[in-house]
């Protein structure tokens, strides 16, 4: 009803997205947390929702350029560069997870 009401709500549509997420709805989770990255592109929580989706999913190529928005705005988080590594090297970026390491 609230994003009925207000569409353009960022933290109401990671609510929902968060909730799609431990109903292990992946899609609608995936459109939300792409909706909030939308409507606020400095949501670091959203971009490292959506990295993990697609790590799930095995889409790193998606996972990578979603961790790359999510290390930009939050450099201090460990699990964060572990994840940007992973999937920096899986998708051909070695050079770029050589870099993760270096942070």
């Amino acid at each position: 009803l609230a994003l009925a009401l207000n569409p353009l709500h960022p933290s109401g549509w990671f609510a929902v997205g968060y909730c799609y997420m431990r109903e292990n709805r992946e899609d609608d989770a995936l459109k939300a947390f792409t909706r909030v990255t939308q409507l606020n592109s400095e949501n670091a929580e959203a971009w490292n929702n959506l990295a993990a989706l697609h790590m799930k999913r095995r889409t790193w190529k998606m996972a990578f350029a979603a961790l790359k928005e999510a290390v930009r705005l939050r450099r201090e988080s460990w699990q964060l560069w572990d994840n940007y590594i992973e999937a920096g090297l899986r998708c051909g970026h070695v050079m770029l997870g050589v870099y993760g390491l270096q942070k």
